[in-house]
């Protein structure tokens, strides 16, 4: 049957889903948390704060804080509320006896293309275009069963832990250079480089675009194929269960929500603190921190 564009309408104020609301509230709040060191570093920074500046006295306190608190957290919990707005389209359409197929093809395309504007002209890391294309590319997944979901969320993240790993183990095989050019790069840029970048970033638009364009690319390519993609479409997947489990809806016993606190406390936590702990006791090693102990933040997440 014919698709209707009147599925993507404004919900009325009491049809909305309010604590889908305030999640995504949330999420897109607690985003600025996590991305606000590198909007004002290096984009080192992000990943290894004592690139940049000497990590103590209140800036110590604050980065803790953030990085424990806050970084990939919000992200997780947004990704996850796309992979929810899939299914609940769908849905939608099926009350109503229509295909939302086209239409949602037309949103992840329109996605995309913002996400494009704003990486390109705005912020090289910006997250639209990625979700819009996973999203595309899962979105085969939005009517399987709920055990199907999770469990090729499950396997999507675990292939993407296990490229970081086996990059890692494999850095002795790299090409002569490379692991050093990698971690000047990624990890520790020197001063010259770090002062070309703020240049850039503190000059004209015009400017900006041309350090910009490259970092984008590369973010939308490589990056996407062997971290982010396995990373997002995981939890979209996982974001597509827990909507039609009424998890998202507020619907489940408070039992099942504080059962999700203490796992979230009792394991999520120190896992995240384990790992930070072992960043400062390995002095933030390239190898260690980057490919091995992220893998503990990683997985805290959820």
């Amino acid at each position: 049957m014919a698709v209707s564009s009147y599925i993507l309408n404004p919900v009325e104020g009491g049809k909305r889903v309010l604590s889908i609301d305030i999640l995504r509230g949330v999420a897109v709040l607690g985003m600025l948390i996590m991305t606000i060191q590198a909007f004002a570093m290096p984009a080192s920074a992000y990943v290894n704060p004592t690139s940049f500046e000497r990590l103590e006295g209140n800036d110590l306190y604050v980065w803790l804080l953030s990085h424990v608190f806050a970084d990939q957290k919000f992200q997780v919990i947004f990704f996850m509320l796309f992979g929810a707005s899939i299914v609940m389209i769908s849905q939608k359409a099926r009350k109503e006896q229509l295909r939302s197929s086209d239409l949602q093809y037309k949103r992840f395309i329109f996605l995309g293309i913002i996400g494009l504007f704003h990486a390109y002209l705005i912020y090289f890391q910006d997250v639209l275009f990625i979700m819009a294309l996973s999203g595309l590319l899962i979105f085969i997944f939005r009517s399987k069963k709920t055990s199907t979901q999770i469990r090729a969320g499950v396997i999507f993240l675990v292939i993407g832990s296990a490229i970081s790993l086996l990059l890692g183990y494999s850095t002795p095989l790299w090409e002569p250079g490379e692991y050093e050019a990698t971690l000047e790069e990624v990890w520790n840029p020197s001063s010259e480089a770090q002062n070309d970048e703020i240049d850039y970033y503190t000059s004209s638009w015009e400017r900006q675009i041309v350090y910009r364009a490259p970092q984008a690319f590369n973010y939308q390519t490589s990056n996407f194929v062997f971290k982010n993609f396995w990373r997002i479409s995981g939890c979209i997947l996982i974001g597509m269960a827990l909507y039609k489990r009424r998890v998202f809806k507020g619907k489940k016993s408070t039992k099942y929500y504080l059962k999700m606190i203490a796992y979230g406390l009792g394991i999520g936590l120190p896992l995240v603190i384990g790992g930070t702990l072992l960043d400062f006791n390995f002095d933030w090693d390239f190898k260690l921190s980057y490919f091995y102990f992220s893998q503990l933040n990683y997985w805290a997440v959820f």
